[in-house]
């Protein structure tokens, strides 16, 4: 398991700020989800100054022809998993195109299409039975093809005019997302610059940064591009076109203790009032060549962003959300959004990053610590609980941050710790007080047997676990000459179990490709084969290791919590060229995670914030980290990254659960051994 943390503090209590619960309300098509009741939002810190090495945002072509944009019609809400019906006949669905606000977009050109299947960004299918075009009030009506069970319908917008705008506007390229096809579809849509942000957020790891029309994935993971594309009706209505109604107003943000979910709405709002800039007045004559110079309006924000477009700009800055943009070097240009544009509430202040983050409570959060996700894109969130009568429990959310089944799930759970999903769906949780292993179905009941007891487990012991390729489940008892415990699928005890740590108090446990065991100790890690063998250190100069995740190429990425650093290690246990690696961010990291594309995330128990490493070390994130959603930086939080290219955190201290949208490369659920592409 990659997610790791320490036991809190007895005299802990959780202080939950948040009121706010995660209710699904019905929000339209399946491109939006209900979304989750978003709780409020901590006072963002000024933007630290970076140089990040963010991966390059080229700007995107133009687009295929457009097709069609509905009036927006509410639609049962979606859910995580498409529900396959016959493939309809060609049909039709109307919709409208707004811009700079509530103008008119008229001779605009509309495309719905289907995404690709053939990866990230692959070709998609124009779904149109011909030319469609907004009317003089931006309504279209569009006649449709038949489309492919379970892939993603989405609208483009291309050209067209606003009252009093450019009659020609290269800079107008919109996006919005109608459903997964194969569940219902909203008659009506609203698209307009709002539901482009929104849209390129949620769905930024799909999304061709060249061709950012262009949205696809592997044939493999069509279950993590449709749970993307519902997560945009976290963020956006798209019957209104504005705000989901989850995420605060206007009203609530001004008060003086803002929801903590406020800062996604100003930062959606924010980047919605620039684009809205370029749908009004579309670029001056001058444009790109006055981005080395002083541009203003549309052609700011567009020279920031690096796009030639909003839809390419939007897209960018999904990709690298910062706000020094380190393709063109330039800083967010916040005054170009006022009191008086069209989409409020916006940022008052210069944030720390763009990275849009959404913050849930309820469903019995009560300290989290653990965290997993299962391959239907669920979350595990294991509560430790506040003691008698409050001995923990297990929250299952849905991927668009929903309660599930009869969440939360108690039974046999004492003090609980930490969770891993196997492949048939199943939570194994430890519990440290009980110093014993559940196992609970994919529906949270306890499996016959369980709790298993023995092998070494005692009250006080059973801390992390993780799964093999065999199915087997090991675990580390965080005690005085600590012990490895191995159970088969079934929970009886394998070969000679439990197998010395090498170590005290061991904790974090990964499972390698070779396969092998990497474990962490008080003060240091070592390699074990699947019988408990040890077969390469143990390697010391660690102090109170905590987190512990294999990268894809096999490096073992170490969080060094007492010592305020990452530790990276290549396969024999040497350190790699530059390790320890340390930023502002750290002060005391506790968990990690590593992506498909071998990314490293790393969350720091004290300044609730996250860094970003690359493969060899080198610093992503600003250097104050990501921030916000609330992230709560105290006690212990645990992170992981889903199939949709969301990261999810664990706030002990706050009893909530942040998720980043799209910030991650996508990860096959549920994770066994080293992250892959789904």
């Amino acid at each position: 398991m990659e997610v790791i943390a320490t036991p809190p503090l007895p005299s802990q209590t959780p202080a939950p700020t948040i009121t706010l619960v995660p209710t699904p309300s019905p929000v339209p098509p399946p491109t939006s989800t209900p979304p989750p009741t978003a709780s409020p939002a901590p006072t963002m810190t000024p933007t630290p100054t970076q140089t990040p090495t963010p991966r390059p945002t080229p700007s995107p072509s133009p687009p295929p022809s457009p097709s069609a944009s509905p009036t927006p019609s509410v639609t049962a809400p979606p859910s995580a998993t498409p529900t396959q019906v016959p493939t309809p006949q060609p049909s039709a669905i109307s919709g409208r195109v707004l811009g700079n606000g509530s103008e008119a977009v008229a001779s605009a050109s509309v495309i719905l299409y289907e995404a690709g299947n053939t990866g990230s960004g692959s070709t998609p299918v124009a779904l149109n039975t011909g030319p469609t075009n907004t009317d003089s009030n931006g309504n279209f009506n569009l006649n449709y093809k038949p489309f492919t069970n379970g892939r993603l319908l989405y609208l483009v917008v291309t050209g067209g005019q606003v009252t009093g705008g450019p009659s020609t506007n290269n800079a107008l390229e919109l996006l919005g997302v109608v459903g997964t096809a194969g569940q219902l579809l909203p008659a009506s849509v609203t698209i307009n610059e709002l539901t482009t942000v929104a849209s390129a957020y949620a769905l930024a790891q799909f999304m061709s940064q060249a061709q950012p029309q262009n949205l696809g994935a592997s044939a493999s993971n069509s279950l993590g591009l449709s749970n993307a594309g519902a997560a945009v009706g976290n963020l956006v209505d798209p019957t209104s076109g504005g705000l989901s109604g989850s995420l605060p107003d206007s009203a609530s943000c001004a008060g003086s203790t803002p929801p903590v979910n406020c800062e996604a709405a100003e930062k959606l709002d924010t980047l919605a009032d620039m684009a809205a800039l370029c749908t009004a007045d579309g670029p001056s004559n001058n444009y790109p060549a006055d981005c080395t110079s002083n541009p203003t309006g549309c052609d700011q924000f567009l020279c920031f962003a690096a796009g030639g477009n909003i839809l390419a700009a939007v897209s960018n800055l999904a990709h690298a959300p910062f706000v020094v943009n380190p393709t063109s070097s330039q800083r967010l240009p916040l005054g170009l959004a006022t009191v008086n544009s069209p989409y409020q509430p916006i940022l008052t202040a210069m944030p720390n990053d763009l990275a849009i983050g959404l913050n849930f409570v309820g469903n019995g959060l009560d300290q989290p610590i653990g965290l997993a996700i299962d391959g239907s894109g669920q979350v595990w969130v294991v509560n430790n609980g506040t003691g008698p009568p409050d001995v923990g429990s297990v929250s299952q959310f849905s991927a668009l941050g929903n309660p599930t089944h009869t969440s939360p799930f108690r039974a046999t759970l004492l003090q609980p710790w930490t969770v891993a999903i196997d492949l048939a769906g199943n939570g194994w949780v430890t519990n440290r007080e009980a110093g014993n292993l559940s196992k609970l179905s994919p529906q949270g009941d306890p499996m016959p047997n369980s709790p298993f007891t023995g092998n070494g487990m005692g009250a006080g012991g059973p801390y992390d676990v993780a799964l093999d390729p065999d199915g087997n489940v090991w675990l580390t008892n965080s005690t005085e000459g600590g012990t490895l415990s191995e159970f088969s699928p079934a929970g009886t005890v394998v070969g000679g179990s439990p197998y010395p740590a090498m170590g005290n108090f061991p904790t974090g446990l990964a499972v390698s490709a070779t396969p092998s065991l990497w474990v962490l100790t008080q003060y240091a890690v070592a390699q074990f084969d699947l019988t408990g063998s040890l077969i390469n250190g143990p390697f010391s100069n660690l102090n109170n290791p905590l987190g512990i995740a294999i990268a894809p190429d096999g490096k073992v990425w170490i969080t060094d919590t007492n010592d305020g650093t990452v530790v990276a290690l290549a396969a024999n246990g040497s350190p790699i060229p530059g390790s320890p690696f340390s930023t502002k961010a750290l002060t005391a990291p506790a968990a990690l995670a590593v992506d498909s594309a071998g990314t490293v995330w790393v969350d720091d128990r004290q300044n609730g914030a996250i860094a970003e490493f690359s493969a060899n070390g080198a610093l992503l994130s600003p250097a104050a980290g990501f921030i916000g959603a609330g992230l709560s930086g105290a006690e212990d939080q645990s992170i992981a990254v889903d199939a949709s290219g969301n990261l999810w955190v664990a706030n002990h201290a706050t009893s909530s659960l942040s998720e980043f949208l799209g910030l991650a490369a996508p990860v096959k659920l549920p994770r066994i051994g080293p992250p892959t592409a789904p």
